[in-house]
């Protein structure tokens, strides 16, 4: 059912569908294709104090699923955060983690960048990027931890803009 909206008139049909909280120009992130960056300083193994984003799981046939986790952390010189992916290792006993996306921490005028809205930011920009890569690289189906699921809403509809949530 639709509302009609006092102030100017128009038709609404619900809610307004969750977003990304504004991303600030000087903001850019960069993908590194699962590799360690060169053009900053990067820990070679995720370090111990990576805050928590999301563990997020896809089912693309019987048989064949991916669970990853996304932590985020800063380099050595606190000048960029990093998105760090980690996957189970094949014996099933712990997680191997890279880097797959990466922004500066601050603007050059020192305003700093919100961490979490980085941390949004950078795993829209890693799975946009995969998106283009695959081809056929679709939204998860299930999502847990800090990442609730507008965020989670937000940042399928930036990458996939015909996405539609079942709920």
């Amino acid at each position: 059912m639709s509302a009609a909206n006092p102030t100017n008139g128009k038709q609404e049909d619900g809610p307004e569908p969750p977003k990304l909280p504004a991303r600030p120009a000087w903001f850019a992130p960069t993908f590194t294709a699962w590799e360690f960056p060169e053009d900053i300083p990067c820990a070679k193994t995720i370090p111990r104090d990576a805050n928590s984003i999301a563990t997020v799981f896809w089912s693309f046939a019987p048989g064949m699923e991916r669970m990853d986790e996304y932590r985020l952390s800063t380099n050595r010189g606190r000048k960029h955060l990093i998105l760090w992916a980690g996957a189970r290792n094949e014996s099933g006993g712990g997680w191997t983690f890279v880097p797959v996306a990466y922004g500066p921490s601050k603007s050059p005028d020192g305003e700093a960048m919100h961490e979490w809205h980085a941390a949004l930011h950078l795993l829209a920009a890693a799975w946009a990027s995969e998106k283009r890569q695959t081809m056929g690289f679709e939204p998860p189906q299930e999502i847990r931890g800090p990442l609730d699921w507008d965020e989670f809403l937000a940042i399928c509809r930036e990458v996939w803009p015909e996405y539609e949530s079942n709920g």
